[in-house]
């Protein structure tokens, strides 16, 4: 069955256009091309609907796997400095590849933060610079429980012990965004500083809800 849903994941990933910009063996982020469906502001900066950003996707079959007992302290900082790791490549690819010249942000979505619970990777999400906000829901909540759906079983498939009270109907889905210049200096090549102190002020807010869908 796990393999089953894995073959069917990378199949889907391909579809819909999720690529690789490194062939790094510890990568964990891909990256697929997405346009706006709301207006956003980062910063001072409106980007509004129709602008094309960048989407970040895990790399599902490079994560460490979870220990069967919960995460602790080894699992943990394994995870934050690979992915500290790929955002580098990351902020230098940005740097480096003309056809990214003109992206203003970037964005991912995840059913691995909880908001509401500071254990949860939110604090580690804004402590590398992102910012953080609920997905819209769709209309009535039906595409919402597909995706919840899905995400539940990818889960399952790749890392079964991320399930640990995270029953299908509770999962939330979060939006992390970071602008581009943002990432370049944090993490390209003539990045001012090593330490990923949260900003002390919110660099992005909506400016209203999305539509429903």
């Amino acid at each position: 069955m796990r393999r089953m849903i894995r073959a069917f994941d990378r199949w889907l990933s391909d579809i819909e256009g999720v690529f690789l910009f490194s062939q790094d063996p510890q990568e964990l982020i891909r990256l697929r091309w997405a346009q706006l469906d709301r207006d956003i502001f980062l910063g001072e900066q409106r980007l509004p609907r129709g602008t094309r950003i960048l989407e970040l996707h895990l790399w599902n079959d490079h994560l460490t796997p979870m220990p069967k007992e919960g995460p602790d302290l080894a699992w943990a900082l394994k995870i934050e400095r690979r992915f500290v790791r790929s955002l580098r490549r990351l902020g230098r690819e940005l740097q480096a590849n003309p056809a990214y010249a003109e992206v203003p942000a970037l964005r991912g979505t995840t059913v691995l933060l909880n908001p509401a619970d500071p254990s949860g990777g939110e604090t580690l999400m804004v402590r590398l610079g992102f910012e953080s906000l609920p997905t819209p829901r769709s209309l009535w909540g039906f595409g919402d429980f597909w995706e919840n759906f899905y995400s539940w079983w990818l889960m399952w498939a790749y890392n079964e012990a991320t399930l640990r009270g995270r029953g299908m109907l509770r999962l939330r889905r979060v939006d992390i965004w970071m602008s581009r210049s943002r990432l370049v200096a944090l993490y390209g090549r003539e990045r001012a500083t090593a330490s990923f102190a949260a900003p002390a002020e919110p660099v992005l807010s909506s400016h209203a809800p999305g539509p429903e869908r």
